[in-house]
Protein backbone atom coordinates (compact mmCIF):
# COMPACT_ATOMS: atom_id res chain seq x y z
CA UNK A 1 0.00 0.00 0.00
CA UNK A 2 2.71 2.41 0.63
CA UNK A 3 4.28 2.14 -2.57
CA UNK A 4 1.00 3.24 -4.89
CA UNK A 5 1.53 6.95 -3.80
CA UNK A 6 5.65 7.24 -5.11
CA UNK A 7 4.36 5.25 -8.19
CA UNK A 8 1.41 7.94 -8.85
CA UNK A 9 3.66 10.85 -8.05
CA UNK A 10 6.33 9.03 -10.38
CA UNK A 11 3.54 8.69 -13.33
CA UNK A 12 2.56 12.20 -13.15
CA UNK A 13 6.46 13.45 -13.56
CA UNK A 14 6.59 11.33 -16.48
CA UNK A 15 3.52 11.93 -18.55
CA UNK A 16 3.23 15.82 -17.93
CA UNK A 17 5.96 16.80 -20.20
CA UNK A 18 4.32 14.19 -22.93
CA UNK A 19 0.83 15.55 -22.10
CA UNK A 20 2.61 19.67 -22.54
CA UNK A 21 3.77 18.58 -26.04
CA UNK A 22 0.68 17.44 -27.23
CA UNK A 23 -1.05 20.41 -26.78
CA UNK A 24 1.60 22.78 -28.40
CA UNK A 25 1.21 20.28 -31.48
CA UNK A 26 -2.24 21.31 -31.96
CA UNK A 27 -3.16 24.25 -34.69
CA UNK A 28 -3.28 27.58 -33.09
CA UNK A 29 -6.69 29.18 -33.29
CA UNK A 30 -7.20 32.41 -34.99
CA UNK A 31 -5.21 34.57 -37.87
CA UNK A 32 -2.25 33.82 -38.87
CA UNK A 33 0.36 35.89 -37.77
CA UNK A 34 1.25 37.39 -41.30
CA UNK A 35 -1.82 38.45 -42.01
CA UNK A 36 -2.33 40.97 -38.77
CA UNK A 37 -1.84 44.50 -39.72
CA UNK A 38 0.15 46.53 -36.94
CA UNK A 39 -0.91 49.70 -38.81
CA UNK A 40 -4.35 51.43 -36.52
CA UNK A 41 -7.18 52.23 -38.56
CA UNK A 42 -9.68 54.29 -37.35
CA UNK A 43 -13.42 52.98 -37.92
CA UNK A 44 -15.64 54.85 -40.28
CA UNK A 45 -18.09 55.89 -37.25
CA UNK A 46 -18.01 55.77 -33.53
CA UNK A 47 -19.70 52.06 -32.45
CA UNK A 48 -21.32 54.47 -29.37
CA UNK A 49 -22.95 56.84 -31.54
CA UNK A 50 -26.39 56.51 -32.32
CA UNK A 51 -27.56 59.02 -35.26
CA UNK A 52 -31.68 58.57 -34.30
CA UNK A 53 -30.96 60.20 -31.22
CA UNK A 54 -28.74 63.27 -32.87
CA UNK A 55 -31.71 64.40 -35.15
CA UNK A 56 -33.30 66.98 -33.87
CA UNK A 57 -36.89 67.91 -34.89
CA UNK A 58 -37.12 71.08 -36.56
CA UNK A 59 -41.00 71.44 -36.45
CA UNK A 60 -41.10 71.36 -32.35
CA UNK A 61 -42.05 74.84 -31.46
CA UNK A 62 -40.46 75.52 -27.93
CA UNK A 63 -43.19 75.07 -25.30
CA UNK A 64 -44.17 78.40 -23.19
CA UNK A 65 -44.58 77.91 -19.39
CA UNK A 66 -47.65 79.98 -17.93
CA UNK A 67 -49.12 80.45 -14.84
CA UNK A 68 -52.45 78.61 -14.41
CA UNK A 69 -54.79 80.25 -13.16
CA UNK A 70 -57.01 79.09 -10.22
CA UNK A 71 -60.46 78.62 -10.76
CA UNK A 72 -62.86 81.48 -10.28
CA UNK A 73 -64.42 81.96 -6.60
CA UNK A 74 -67.72 80.60 -7.44
CA UNK A 75 -65.99 77.29 -8.40
CA UNK A 76 -64.06 77.71 -5.62
CA UNK A 77 -67.16 77.84 -3.37
CA UNK A 78 -69.06 74.60 -4.46
CA UNK A 79 -65.85 72.70 -3.82
CA UNK A 80 -65.29 74.25 -0.83
CA UNK A 81 -68.84 73.06 0.28
CA UNK A 82 -68.76 69.35 -1.31
CA UNK A 83 -65.50 69.34 1.27
CA UNK A 84 -67.59 70.56 3.96
CA UNK A 85 -70.96 68.10 3.10
CA UNK A 86 -68.24 65.19 2.70
CA UNK A 87 -66.48 65.78 6.29
CA UNK A 88 -70.05 66.12 8.19
CA UNK A 89 -71.07 63.08 6.33
CA UNK A 90 -67.58 61.00 7.37
CA UNK A 91 -67.66 62.63 11.05
CA UNK A 92 -64.12 64.78 10.40
CA UNK A 93 -63.64 68.50 10.98
CA UNK A 94 -64.89 71.29 8.40
CA UNK A 95 -62.80 72.72 6.08
CA UNK A 96 -61.92 76.45 7.20
CA UNK A 97 -64.09 79.38 5.87
CA UNK A 98 -60.66 80.74 4.77
CA UNK A 99 -59.95 78.17 2.48
CA UNK A 100 -61.88 79.16 -0.14
CA UNK A 101 -60.34 82.64 -0.75
CA UNK A 102 -57.56 83.62 -2.68
CA UNK A 103 -54.23 85.04 -1.05
CA UNK A 104 -54.41 88.24 -3.62
CA UNK A 105 -58.38 88.33 -2.42
CA UNK A 106 -57.46 89.22 0.95
CA UNK A 107 -58.06 92.79 2.61
CA UNK A 108 -56.06 93.26 6.04
CA UNK A 109 -58.67 95.26 8.33
CA UNK A 110 -56.91 94.89 11.51
CA UNK A 111 -54.13 93.22 14.24
CA UNK A 112 -54.52 91.89 17.30
CA UNK A 113 -52.13 90.45 19.64
CA UNK A 114 -53.39 87.86 22.72
CA UNK A 115 -51.07 85.70 25.10
CA UNK A 116 -51.51 82.64 23.07
CA UNK A 117 -50.51 84.82 19.82
CA UNK A 118 -50.94 86.88 16.73
CA UNK A 119 -54.17 87.17 15.02
CA UNK A 120 -55.47 89.34 11.72
CA UNK A 121 -59.33 90.90 11.19
CA UNK A 122 -59.30 89.65 7.55
CA UNK A 123 -62.04 90.52 5.23
CA UNK A 124 -62.46 88.40 1.45
CA UNK A 125 -62.90 90.95 -1.49
CA UNK A 126 -65.84 88.40 -3.04
CA UNK A 127 -68.00 88.60 -0.24
CA UNK A 128 -69.50 91.67 0.51
CA UNK A 129 -69.92 90.44 4.44
CA UNK A 130 -67.60 88.27 5.42
CA UNK A 131 -64.61 88.53 7.89
CA UNK A 132 -62.08 86.39 8.81
CA UNK A 133 -60.32 85.88 12.16
CA UNK A 134 -57.09 84.19 11.27
CA UNK A 135 -53.71 83.18 12.90
CA UNK A 136 -50.70 81.55 12.04
CA UNK A 137 -51.25 78.34 10.19
CA UNK A 138 -54.34 79.81 8.61
CA UNK A 139 -54.85 77.92 5.47
CA UNK A 140 -56.58 79.51 2.37
CA UNK A 141 -57.13 77.74 -1.55
CA UNK A 142 -53.48 78.93 -2.57
CA UNK A 143 -51.18 79.31 0.53
CA UNK A 144 -51.35 79.79 4.32
CA UNK A 145 -50.01 82.49 7.01
CA UNK A 146 -46.39 82.13 8.00
CA UNK A 147 -46.04 84.47 10.58
CA UNK A 148 -47.48 87.69 11.65
CA UNK A 149 -44.86 90.50 12.68
CA UNK A 150 -45.76 93.90 13.40
CA UNK A 151 -47.95 95.22 10.87
CA UNK A 152 -47.64 93.09 8.46
CA UNK A 153 -48.39 89.14 7.58
CA UNK A 154 -46.11 86.77 5.44
CA UNK A 155 -47.60 84.38 3.83
CA UNK A 156 -46.45 81.42 1.77
CA UNK A 157 -48.21 81.25 -1.85
CA UNK A 158 -48.45 78.28 -4.33
CA UNK A 159 -48.57 78.83 -8.25
CA UNK A 160 -49.13 76.14 -10.67
CA UNK A 161 -47.94 76.57 -13.79
CA UNK A 162 -48.77 74.60 -17.39
CA UNK A 163 -46.00 72.00 -17.08
CA UNK A 164 -47.54 71.04 -13.96
CA UNK A 165 -44.84 72.51 -11.15
CA UNK A 166 -45.50 73.90 -8.45
CA UNK A 167 -44.14 76.67 -6.64
CA UNK A 168 -43.96 78.52 -3.52
CA UNK A 169 -42.87 81.81 -2.63
CA UNK A 170 -43.15 84.05 0.26
CA UNK A 171 -45.34 87.20 0.47
CA UNK A 172 -45.25 89.91 2.55
CA UNK A 173 -49.18 91.67 3.05
CA UNK A 174 -49.65 95.18 4.70
CA UNK A 175 -51.65 96.70 7.21
CA UNK A 176 -51.97 100.02 6.41
CA UNK A 177 -54.74 101.31 8.51
CA UNK A 178 -57.89 101.72 6.58
CA UNK A 179 -56.00 103.11 3.30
Amino acid sequence: MSYKKPVFVLMFLILSPIALAQQSRQQPSGPAAESISTNYREPAQDPFFDPEKMVKDKTKVPTVIEVVPWPSYEERELEWKAKREEARRSGRPEPAPSERYLIEELQIMGLYKKSDGSGAFIKPKPSASAMLYASVGQKFYNGSIQRIEGNQIIVEEISRYSNGKIKTETKTLRFTRGK
